[in-house]
């Protein structure tokens, strides 16, 4: 099951990042490429039914999804990671501490 729902959400989650790719200002001076990315990446995740009912109920996932939840984390994070890699100047920061925060909750997941 857990393959299934990760290859289901994977997909959506590399449709919506498409997306976002495509709206984004690209530019090679963008100061708020972060807020940008932050604030689309909130609208289109929460656009799509299959991620936004994923984000929303991923508190109360049984701990056994919890590799499921690893792999959709990695990634999401590897989608992050590849749009902030291609945008001009910011090629040289190190964006590996960004930790990608779940959306869509008043809670914090407990790891």
């Amino acid at each position: 099951m857990n393959i299934i729902l990760e290859l289901v959400i994977s997909e959506e989650l590399e449709r919506s990042y498409d997306l976002i790719a495509r709206n984004l200002l690209a530019g090679l001076d963008n100061p708020h490429l972060i807020a940008e990315l932050n604030l689309l990446r909130a609208i289109y995740l929460r656009k799509n039914s299959i991620l936004y009912n994923y984000y929303k109920g991923i508190l109360s996932l049984p701990k056994r999804y919890a590799t499921l939840i690893q792999a959709v984390a990695a990634k999401e994070q590897q989608l992050y990671m590849n749009i902030l890699s291609k945008q001009g100047n910011h090629i040289a920061n190190d964006y590996s501490q960004i930790k990608l925060l779940p959306l869509f909750q008043n809670r914090t997941i407990n790891q």
